[in-house]
């Protein structure tokens, strides 16, 4: 083949194909490892949201903001009632 200024189409070519047979494939392969990555994180958060544990209600738990104390209150004529005395566990309350 000889050149006279011509560009030649070399896209037919046995390694041209073969090379971007390997391009097409690899393209393909890291689209669908996105696809799984982007398929589990939202599985994840999905779960995450309807499970409606999250960090505040967790820390909110441990925290106690009302203490209790168990009291009998006698009535008179031997009749005594049983009670709960509820009230802040910091600061003065309401």
């Amino acid at each position: 083949m000889s050149y006279n200024g011509i560009i030649h189409n070399t896209h037919n070519c046995r390694i041209c194909l073969y090379n971007s047979a390997i391009t097409i494939a690899i393209l393909k392969v890291l689209l669908i490892i996105i696809s799984i990555i982007f398929l589990s994180l939202s599985l994840y958060s999905l779960s995450y949201i309807l499970s409606g544990n999250n960090f505040t209600t967790l820390a909110q738990q441990d925290l106690e903001t009302i203490k209790y104390r168990d009291l009998v209150i006698d009535l008179g004529d031997g009749v005594e009632t049983n009670a709960q005395l509820t009230f802040p566990a910091v600061g003065s309350g309401p």
